[in-house]
This record gives C-alpha cells, structure tokens and sequence, in this order.
C-alpha cells in the first residue's frame, strides 16, 4: 500500500483510490464511488486521510489530510463571476472527490468560505477553509499558510506548496474523536427517534449505512427486534394457528416462541372445542326445528278447528254444526258444537211450532225441559186463550228496544192474537201472523212475526239498457197496518166497494232497511175519480174505485233517487236513497230482522200525533180498527191481508 505522500497523477491512475499516511501500519480504504472523468481547466482531487490511530484507550491520534486543488479553480472562487460559477465548481470537486459528501461556498464581503463534508470510515469531518480574496489568491500560487484554517481549534497546519500546477494544501486533524462522538450521538438520536416512532425502514436504512460498526449493530438488532414485535403482533391480531406458525418459521429463536406455541395449542383446544359446540348447537337446532316444525303443525291444525269453528259459528247453523263435528269429532270444539246443534233444533222446532197449537204440543212433547219451553207453554195457554178478532193493547213502563228481536221482557207481558190471512187471487195459502201490542201512554208498539221462505230487501233498482236506466220489476217484503179513519166498513179489504179513509203504516225491507223508519201514508178509496188515483175494480162488482195512495204531509224516510247514465257506470243502482224525515211523515219507527225463514217486525208511533188530518188518533181506554197485510215480494194489490181487527187499549 502507498504512503500518504503519493502524488496526485498517481492517485488519478488509480481511479481517485484515496490514500493516507499514519504513524503506524497503513490501512487501504476503497472509495464509496469512482470519479467520473477529468477536466482540462477545473480539477479538484481531495485526499481525505484519516489514521486510525491504534493507542491505548486514553492516547488521541493525528489525522492528516491533504487538500489539493487546481489554481483554475481557487482563481474561480475568488473571482467576481463566481456565482455563475457557483454550481460548476461545486460539480468540478463533487465528481472528482469520491469522498466529500456536501461542499458549500459561502461569501460575506471579501470573505470567501470553502466548506467540505468529507466521509471517512471514522466518521464525516467538516473542514471550512475560510479567508479572504488575498488569502485565497496566496493559496492559488501556492504560499498560503495556516490563516485559512485558524478558525478550527483541533486543525494544524502543515504544509502549502504548488506541484504541476495544483495546489497542495497539507494539514493534521485533532479532534477528530470528539467530533466522532458528536456524530455518534445524533446518529444514536436518530436510531432511538426512528425506533421510538416504529420507522422499521429507517431503522434498517441505518443498519444498513453502518454496516459493520456498532451503531450498524444496534440498529440491525434493533430492526430485527422491532420486525419480530411486529410479525408477533400481526399473529397476534389474526389469532390464528397459521398466523403463529408464520411467526415461528420467520423467527425460530425468538424469546416469544413459547408464548406462540401455547398460543397454537389454545387455538387448536379452542377449535375443538368450538367444533363440539357447533355440532352441539347444531343438533339442538335441529332438534328445536323439529319442535317448532310440530308446534307450527299443532298450530296450524289449531288454527284450522279454531277458523272451521268460527265459520261454523257464523253460520249458525245445524248443518254447518254437524259439518265441524264430523270434521273435527274430537276436538273441545266438538262438544260445544254438538250444544249449539242441539240449541238450534230445539229453537227451529219451537219457531216452525209456535204458531199452532198442535205444533207446540209436539215441541213439548219432545222438549219438556227445552230452552223455550217457557215460552212454548205461554204461547200455546195464548193460543187456547186468545182468538177472535180482539187484540188487548196492555199498558207498560218503559219503552222496548226496537231491533226486530221479540226478546225484550215487555213482550212477555204482551197478549198474542194469531190472525189468518186471506190471500189475494191467484196466491197461495199463507200462515197465519202473530201480533203483539203494548202502550206506555204515549207511544203504541207492534211485534209481528209471519213465515216467509226468502229475505227480499231489494226493491225496483235502476238497471242498465244500452245509454239508459231502466227500472227493474224486482220488488221487496213488506207488512203494513191500516188503520179506519172515517166510518167503519164491514170488511177490511179496501176494494170491498165502499168508500174509506185509512192511516197506512207501511214497513218495507228496503227503505226500513236504510232509514230505521216506515212510510206513513193516507189511502183514500172512493167511487168518484180522485186527484192522481188509480182506478181498480171493486170486489163486490159494484163498480170501479179510485185508491189515492199518497205520504202524509212532510218529507218521507226514503227519497226516490233517478241516476244520470253519463255520470255513472254501475249496471245496477238503487231507485231510493235514505231521506231525511219530517213532518207526519216522519212518525212510524220500525225495524225487522229475518232468521230462519220468519220476519220479526217491530213498530212504534206516538199515540196522538197531533196531525188528525192524515193520523189516526190513538187513545188509552178506547178501541181502533185495523187489519194487517203481508206483500211477499210484492206491492200495491198483490198482497194478504187479514179481517178487521179490533184494538183494546188498556186505561190508566
């Protein structure tokens, strides 16, 4: 190896290897990087030499070094056009001096100041040359002295001279130990700031810029230490079997792998275990799916009895009973249909029997502890009791409710008069009706009940014809009560052939049905043509009668309705709409119900309505006349009507 005096061409053939001399055994230091080329005008070579001087622990040594430059390049810094050359000289020296790191060039005035970084293997050196532009032109020819360094306490000068014109500028470094800790010191702050911050990459990035020194150590130590707590913590974070196998496979040695090892096996217990409680839970779920599969099957058959029994139930009917039973023989439902069943053909036998007195002895032949056996035996004691053409208006407190519903307990205290009805020609036998009256001294109250097959409630709808409406001839039940006004006649039928006035009192289903209320009408029958009359024959061919049918004065329940064909598109529509009701014409009240093929009809008025001109004026102590008729789907003649009738009506 050469000495530390080896001449810059030598340094140049040997591709910038950087050489240096010390007071004992040489060492040879390869550069970081080669110099890239020469220049003809601008050459700097520096020769950093840095002894590592081998003493004892307490013994500091001497680093020379040797600056040499081209006198271009020095007569270039002080010139006045230096700063366009600024980054021309700063190049000249970095390309061709392998082991300066930085060079600053610094003016202040005529102060000029040359600062090199330079790296050796102990460490980075700051060198500042610093004089003024005489000092600099002395170093150009190569006669400058130690002015250049005086302002660094551990530099000696020693030598200044010009050799194939550059310039060789010689000294001797003393404090380089102090400037190695100064450096060591930050390097050993930015280790702990990258390892304090978790900056694995830093770390290494130091680790590896200090390779084989002790901080290089450290930080190498410290940057597999901190991968190791990383890959520990990632294991750690998944949690899994892989995860820590990962982790042993990467660092085999680590103080962590036993933890990881009982971490493995934790898991692998816990897997198992989880693994027995899935296939526990599992079979529980399939056990509890069968359940509720049973239950929801129980449920729905549940459900079904419950639903086959309400409908049952709103039938209300035998057959409808009989159909669950057999159905659902055994189900808690069963016994209480096979009750109502038994109800229900007690009370059709009672209702088919009640209007006979050979039919109520049957019933109670049959049912002598039956639910309408108290009944059955008032009616038929009634029926033996009561006939004739008399009917005895008993006197009451209170009023009954009226809902076509002959349970109410003022009827219990009623009289009954059953009375035959003479059809009108061509119409079949029809049963007789059943009539109660009661009073409480202002109002009069009807219960009727008679047979009919069918519950007719529509009456002469508009039906569609091409652009029109046209009434339709389907008609509704209806009862009414008439009432002589004037002189009495011999025979209750209206065409008998002698003149009359009655107070009509007229339910039909359709318009009660809408309105909770009855038509109260006049009927005037004369032999003289009377204002918008009808002309029928009389009975006993005596001539033609004229019948005025017309609504006691006021508004009536029902109002007629004439819909307009280009504003409605149903095909059907009802002919009456619900009216608002006043005047005399508003007196009736009256409501009907239809089960099992029987009407029950009640009605009321006001005994004396102070309207005398179109009412009958009823009174407590006296008798009326009247007579009742039924239209089976039928109107105006059509109809059976009974004989006269005469009221008693129970005094004070």
């Amino acid at each position: 190896m050469r000495g530390y005096g080896e001449r810059l061409s030598t340094a140049r053939q040997k591709g910038g290897t950087f050489c240096f001399g010390i007071r004992r055994p040489k060492i040879r230091l390869k550069d970081r990087r080669r110099a890239t080329g020469n220049s003809f005008k601008t050459h700097l070579t520096l020769f950093l030499t840095l002894a590592a001087l081998i003493f004892s622990t307490a013994r500091s040594y001497a680093l020379p070094v040797e600056i040499v430059i081209t006198g271009d390049t020095v007569y270039d810094l002080t010139s006045d056009y230096e700063n366009k050359k600024l980054d021309e000289i700063i190049k000249s020296i970095t390309d061709n001096n392998a082991r300066i790191e930085k060079v600053l060039i610094e003016r202040d005035g005529d102060l000029i100041t040359l600062r090199l970084n330079v790296w050796t293997d102990d460490g980075k050196v700051d060198i500042p040359l610093k004089g003024s532009k005489s000092d600099f032109y002395k170093l150009a020819m190569g006669r400058a002295d130690g002015t250049l360094i005086k302002g660094i306490k551990s530099a000696t000068f020693v030598s200044c001279k010009k050799v194939n014109g550059a310039v060789h500028y010689a000294l001797e470094y003393t404090g380089f130990e102090a400037a190695k800790a100064k450096e060591l010191e930050s390097l050993n702050a930015e280790l702990k700031a990258a390892t304090d911050a978790g900056d694995i990459a830093k770390v290494e990035a130091l680790a590896k810029k200090h390779k084989g020194t002790p901080l290089g150590g450290r930080a190498f130590a410290t940057a597999n230490q901190m991968r190791e707590d990383e890959a520990f913590e990632k294991a750690e974070k998944a949690n899994t079997a892989s995860s820590y196998e990962e982790f042993l496979n990467k660092f085999p040695k680590s103080l962590r792998r036993m933890k990881a090892l009982a971490a493995i096996k934790q898991i692998e217990e816990d897997a198992e275990a989880a693994k027995a409680a899935a296939a526990k839970a599992a079979e529980q779920k399939k056990k509890d799916a069968a359940n509720a599969k049973k239950r929801a099957a129980e449920e729905k058959a549940r459900e079904e009895v419950a639903n086959a029994y309400a409908r049952a139930k709103e039938s209300d009917t035998i057959k409808a009973y009989k159909g669950f039973i057999n159905k659902y023989p055994k189900t808690a439902q069963a016994g209480s249909a096979k009750v109502r069943v038994e109800e229900l053909e007690d009370d059709n036998l009672f209702e088919s029997s009640r209007n006979s007195v050979a039919g109520l002895q049957g019933y109670l032949s049959k049912y002598p502890k039956g639910r309408n056996q108290a009944m059955a035996s008032a009616l038929l004691k009634e029926l033996k009791a009561q006939s004739g053409d008399t009917l005895k208006v008993v006197r009451i407190k209170g009023t009954p409710n009226l809902d076509g519903d002959d349970s109410d307990a003022v009827w219990k205290k009623s009289k009954v008069l059953r009375v035959p009805f003479r059809p009108y020609e061509g119409a079949p036998e029809t049963s007789p009706v059943e009539v109660r009256a009661v009073h409480n001294g202002e109002k009069i109250f009807f219960l009727a009940r008679w047979d009919d097959k069918t519950r007719d409630i529509i009456y002469r709808p508009w039906v569609r014809k091409g652009k029109r409406y046209r009434p339709s001839s389907q008609v509704d039940d209806a009862f009414s009560i008439a009432f002589q006004m004037a002189k009495e006649t011999n025979d209750s039928c209206m065409l008998n052939g002698q003149d009359q006035v009655l107070d009509v009192w007229l339910w039909r289903a359709y318009g009660s049905e809408i309105s909770g209320q009855g038509a109260d009408k006049v009927l005037r029958v004369s032999s003289q043509q009377l204002p918008e009359s009808n002309a029928f024959p009389a009975k006993n061919g005596s001539g033609q009668l004229w019948v005025q049918n017309q609504f006691d004065a006021g508004n009536p329940a029902w109002r007629l309705f004439v819909p307009i064909a280009s504003k409605t598109t149903e095909e059907s529509v009802p002919s009456y709409k619900k009216g608002v009701p006043s005047g005399s014409a508003g007196d009736i009240l009256a409501v009907a119900k239809w089960k099992n093929g029987v009407w029950t009809l009640e009605m009321s008025r006001a005994l004396d309505t102070g309207n005398n001109d179109d009412d009958v004026k009823l009174v407590a102590g006296r008798k009326a006349l009247c007579a009742f008729a039924v239209y089976d789907h039928a109107e105006k003649a059509d109809h059976a009507y009974t004989k006269r009738i005469t009221l008693d009506l129970e005094g004070n």
